[in-house]
């Protein structure tokens, strides 16, 4: 079968106002920068998947329906999709973003709640 998905865009201000509004249609865009578009399962900004019954994220799609992922992709990720891709519409410079693993992240997570640090603090660099 196969479904509509919709990404989502993120709004940061070093974004352009022209490639990912044109690629997606979007003509509302001419008040804010579109930098990021994103397909995929992202807690924060997951995809949209339509199917003829309407209109789910796509995080609720793949609990109800895990399988459409693949028994290899299953086996080696769970039941989780492994990947989120981005478009990025790039106007003003970009700082390099590091990406760090998954312990190094759970270690520096766990140390930054036991020194306080909120996780709403803009400080904050795992949440």
């Amino acid at each position: 079968m196969i479904y509509r998905l919709t990404g989502q865009v993120q709004h940061y201000a070093w974004g352009g106002k022209n490639y990912i509004a044109s690629l997606i249609g979007l003509h509302s865009a001419k008040d804010q920068p579109c930098a990021e578009w994103w397909l995929g399962a992202h807690p924060s900004a997951p995809s949209e998947i339509e199917d003829v019954t309407g209109k789910q994220s796509l995080i609720e799609f793949l609990l109800q329906n895990p399988t459409a992922l693949g028994q290899a992709s299953r086996q080696q990720f769970g039941d989780e999709l492994p990947y989120l891709l981005k478009i990025l519409d790039v106007e003003k410079p970009l700082s390099i973003q590091l990406h760090p693993t998954k312990a190094q992240a759970e270690k520096g997570f766990e140390a930054e709640n036991a020194k306080g640090v909120a996780l709403t603090d803009s400080t904050r660099t795992y949440k």
